[in-house]
């Protein structure tokens, strides 16, 4: 996470020893530990309970050198804001076992609402933190908003992401499972 708070801060391009890059390492570092831990570790418990097979969150370390090769490229061709897309840690399945791809998506269903719930009640909460810092002089209330507004985008556009009907994405997986949940 630590490593994700730093590259995701080198995207702007003021960034350097000062409190706005401070507050955005913070919001990445606990907006994507929130949103990783809620969706990665429900599905965990939602594939242990379901089928029986023993599951975990992992760490995918080469995607982190994806985004690290994503923001040299938004560097490189000056694009502001920068791109980057990618995750650190997933839930893996740690024991041979099998998950009917027709039952499938009812392990992600919890995890996605769940993050659904967590983007839009920081979606809602937002306006009223940024309201008790009109003058911008706490730091605190710019962490608590900055981390608010990481957790709405991240959570939104992940979810977004994670929805499209392909079999390798977890959308696909609940489409092919209940096409009205999906819905």
């Amino acid at each position: 996470l630590a490593a994700t708070g730093g590259l995701y801060a080198l995207l702007d391009p003021d960034a350097g020893m000062n409190s706005a890059t401070a507050v955005l390492f913070i919001s990445v570092v606990t907006g994507a530990g929130v949103l990783t831990y809620v969706y990665s570790g429900l599905e965990v418990l939602m594939t242990e309970r379901q089928f029986g097979l023993d599951s975990a969150v992992r760490l995918f370390a080469p995607c982190l050198v994806i985004a690290a090769a994503s923001i040299i490229v938004s560097r490189l061709i000056d694009l502001h804001p920068g791109v980057v897309y990618g995750f650190v840690a997933s839930a893996v399945v740690l024991q041979a076992g099998e998950i009917p791809d027709n039952k499938a998506g009812k392990v992600n269903v919890v995890p996605l609402t769940a993050c659904l719930v967590i983007s839009v009640a920081c979606w809602l909460i937002t306006p009223a933190i940024r309201d008790m810092n009109t003058d911008g002089g706490s730091l605190t209330l710019a962490i608590v908003e900055s981390v608010l507004v990481m957790s709405f985008i991240g959570g939104i556009e992940g979810l977004f992401m994670n929805m499209i009907p392909l079999r390798v994405m977890d959308g696909g997986k609940v489409y092919m499972w209940n096409k009205w949940i999906w819905m």
